[in-house]
C-alpha cells in the first residue's frame, strides 16, 4: 500500500563465472490496480435457479474472474459467499364457511425472522384486524417460521368459490434480496 500507483523495479545480475563482464540490468514496471468488488448476498429458494453476479468497479486494466463453489477449500476458508436456502410451503386448501379458517405460510432455512405480507385475491394487501382477517406472525425459531392468516366466517362467505391468496416473504437477513411470492388456492 506504500507504493505509488506505478513503481519501477530494477534487477541487476552480475555473472559469477565472468566477473569482468558487464552486469545485466533489467527493469520492470509494477502498476498497482485499485478496485472494489460489490458483494450481494441473496437467499435462494430450494429447487430454483439463481443468477450470481460479480460487480467490479474502479478498474483500469482487464481482470480475470474465477467462480468457485463451496467445495473449493479457498472458497470455504474465506467464506466469500454465504448461501441461505429458504423453503416456503403454502398449500391449496378446501374449507367450509361454517367456522373461521386458517392458512399458513410456513418457511424454513431462516436465520432471522422474515417479513410476510399477505395479499387478497384482488392483489391488495391484507391488514390484520380488518375485513374479518387476523394475521399471526411467529418469530423465526430453529430456522423455521410461520405466518398464519385467519379468515373469519363473514369474509369466507363473501369470497368466490375459488380464491387465490398470496404470501410475500422478504428475508430478515438479506433485506436487499428479492421477495419470494407464493400463492395458494382456497376452495369453499
Amino acid at each position: 500500500s506504500a507504493l505509488s500507483t506505478t513503481s519501477t523495479f530494477t534487477c541487476v545480475v552480475t555473472s559469477g563465472e565472468y566477473t569482468d563482464s558487464d552486469a545485466s540490468t533489467n527493469t520492470m514496471t509494477l502498476t498497482k490496480l485499485t478496485f472494489n468488488v460489490e458483494e450481494k448476498s441473496k437467499e435462494v429458494e430450494e429447487n430454483t435457479s439463481a443468477v450470481l453476479s460479480c460487480v467490479i468497479t474502479g478498474i483500469t486494466e482487464a481482470v480475470t474472474t474465477t467462480w468457485t463453489d463451496s467445495s473449493d477449500a479457498l472458497f470455504r476458508s474465506k467464506q466469500w459467499y454465504q448461501r441461505r436456502v429458504r423453503g416456503v410451503t403454502f398449500e391449496d386448501k378446501s374449507v367450509s364457511t361454517v367456522n373461521d379458517q386458517t392458512i399458513t405460510c410456513a418457511m424454513t432455512g431462516l436465520s432471522l425472522t422474515a417479513t410476510v405480507e399477505w395479499k387478497n385475491p384482488d392483489g391488495s394487501t391484507i391488514t390484520s384486524g380488518s375485513d374479518d382477517y387476523t394475521i399471526t406472525d411467529e418469530a423465526a425459531s430453529g430456522g423455521a417460521q410461520n405466518s398464519i392468516l385467519t379468515i373469519g366466517t363473514s369474509r369466507l362467505s363473501a369470497l368466490s368459490t375459488t380464491s387465490t391468496f398470496t404470501c410475500v416473504v422478504t428475508s430478515g437477513e438479506y433485506t436487499d434480496s428479492d421477495a419470494s411470492t407464493n400463492t395458494m388456492t382456497l376452495t369453499k
